[in-house]
């Protein structure tokens, strides 16, 4: 399989890394916004977990689409949530 093929893989390995080390979380209303805990090791340790979890799976070619992801999805996340800030 082409390394192409792994983005989704690569994505979700992100995702879940960054919710497991607590870097950031889902708004409990809108669950497709990813709020930032603002915890700098936590960010840290988000790359960690996704490195680790490739190594564990043998899937240490995509390390560093992983790392990409994780920077990605942490570049994506807000502070607060905008939809509820709007309605309070």
């Amino acid at each position: 399989m082409a390394t192409d093929n792994y983005t989704e893989y690569t994505d979700t390995t992100a995702l879940l890394a960054i919710l497991k080390a607590k870097a950031a979380y889902h708004c409990q209303a809108h669950p497709e916004v990813l709020i930032l805990s603002g915890d700098t090791d936590a960010e840290k340790r988000a790359y960690a977990i996704a490195q680790n979890t490739l190594k564990y799976n043998d899937k240490t070619f995509l390390l560093e689409k992983v790392s990409q992801a994780v920077k990605n999805e942490l570049d994506l996340a807000v502070v607060e949530c905008s939809q509820c800030a709007q309605n309070w």
